[in-house]
């Protein structure tokens, strides 16, 4: 028999010996299932290296709240928030303005209110006092630019010079042509304008003449009315040698056709 052939008892106690080697493996896989410690193996290296570091911290993804069991999570969301603290409102004097006084506003006078009358004609022909037409530029209001309007008050005729600027000196003039001619012919001076080289001038009063009312220029005529006829409103500027320029209108008229007026309730 060779040295390296085995002996028939060696070869007997083979099985035995892989048995018992079984019998431990099993004995460790049950102790290290119940907590039980293996010693490390001595004939591992402890410096060989493996598929992890040694050293990497496990990151736990947990919530913190998730370590509190479910009793514990459900008082801890019933707790009342902390309420939000409310700084006490401070009052601050108001503070008043100075009153600011303004000044008033002074309101324009109110144009009288006239009733219609159909006794009208506009200031269409013109004329100068040698017999021909105005020269350009002598005379200050356009052909039609004024209306007469005619009325009553008291017992004589009023007219007004609708659209005639009351700031134009000027000396307005009216008289009434009947059977018997011309007839009650006056004028009398507007804005200033000295009218005195006229035979026919009056003075201005609250019962004859011109009377401005606001922006308006009526005349209190010396026209009765009770006279049937044509009336005649002029307008007419004239100098002191009876050099003059002039536009008049035409407005047939009958008692009764001109509508009643006063013109101090009016204002005027």
């Amino acid at each position: 028999m060779s040295p390296t052939n085995d002996s028939p008892t060696t070869a007997r106690s083979r099985p035995r010996l892989f048995g018992l080697i079984a019998a431990l493996l099993l004995l460790a896989g049950a102790c290290a299932s119940d907590g039980v410690t293996i010693a490390a193996d001595p004939s591992v290296d402890p410096s060989a290296g493996s598929s992890a570091p040694p050293d990497e911290a496990v990151t736990d993804d947990r919530s913190p709240d998730s370590d509190l069991a479910p009793r514990d999570r459900e008082a801890a969301e019933d707790e009342p928030a902390e309420a939000a603290t409310e700084e006490p409102a401070i009052d601050e004097p108001a503070t008043e303005e100075p009153a600011i006084d303004e000044p008033a506003i002074e309101q324009a006078p109110t144009a009288p209110t006239l009733p219609a009358t159909t006794v009208f004609a506009p200031l269409e022909t013109t004329y100068d006092f040698a017999g021909g037409p105005p020269a350009p530029g002598t005379l200050p209001i356009a052909p039609g630019e004024v209306t007469a309007r005619w009325y009553v008050e008291g017992d004589h005729y009023v007219v007004h010079y609708d659209g005639l600027d009351p700031g134009i000196p000027s000396c307005p003039g009216n008289s009434i042509q009947t059977t018997g001619g011309f007839e009650s012919v006056s004028n009398a001076s507007l804005a200033g304008l000295d009218c005195s080289a006229l035979s026919t001038a009056v003075e201005n009063s609250t019962s004859q003449g011109v009377a401005v009312c606001g922006d308006m220029v009526f005349y209190r005529t010396l026209i009765p009315a009770d006279r049937t006829g044509t009336l005649f409103g002029s307008f007419e500027i004239v100098d002191a040698d009876l050099n003059g320029v002039g536009a008049t209108s035409m407005s047939p008229t009958a008692p009764g056709a001109a509508p009643e007026i006063d013109l101090a309730e009016l204002g005027c």
